[in-house]
């Protein structure tokens, strides 16, 4: 059963981003893995929503400092359509996973055509 393995997921990310006033980095941060072990934290089923910096899950609120324009929930977090500019929802926007605790941007070059899911 997949709840009771233990898996990594490795994700390739530009820079990171605490949660709100926990500091910035930029685009010029060094790349760096985003490593996440152990058992899923989330279920994918549960509800989950998004309205400007916050992002709902179940009874949950978690707060960021960029606007979500889009969100997918996976067993291990968040993945996040965060736009740019955190004053402009409809700025350009870049991917990020988000773990409940920490924003981690991933790469420039994600093929939104497909989806996250790939369908």
């Amino acid at each position: 059963m997949l709840a009771r393995c233990a898996v990594a997921l490795t994700i390739l990310a530009a820079s990171s981003l605490g949660l709100a006033g926990c500091g910035e980095a930029t685009d010029s941060s060094p790349s760096r893995p985003l490593v996440i072990t152990g058992e899923p934290a989330f279920d994918t089923q549960e509800v989950a929503w998004a309205h400007l910096f916050e992002l709902h899950y179940g009874s949950q609120t978690f707060t960021v400092q960029q606007a979500i324009r889009g969100l997918e929930v996976s067993d291990y977090g968040f993945f996040l359509d965060l736009a740019e500019d955190p004053e402009d929802l409809f700025s350009d926007s870049r991917w990020a996973f988000f773990d409940g605790a920490e924003v981690a941007y991933l790469g420039s070059r994600i093929d939104q055509s497909r989806g996250l899911s790939g369908r």
